[in-house]
């Protein structure tokens, strides 16, 4: 899977117009990986009719 994803975000780099190296390629995997999870956890919540909001942390990412 990391394989595919690696091609996933070089694909979406390519489309900005952007041509990263193999390293920075990696890295920006490894975060894209991290958000696909936690956005598949939000997708997989059901809230029925109810109204969602979201908020912006950014401490929630920082090491």
């Amino acid at each position: 899977m990391k394989a595919d994803l690696s091609k996933e975000v070089r694909t979406l780099m390519g489309r900005t117009g952007l041509d990263l190296d193999d390293d920075r390629i990696q890295k920006l995997t490894e975060a894209y990986e991290q958000i696909v999870a936690k956005l598949n956890d939000l997708h997989d919540i059901e809230v029925d009719e109810e109204e969602v909001s979201g908020i912006f942390d950014p401490t929630a990412y920082s090491a």
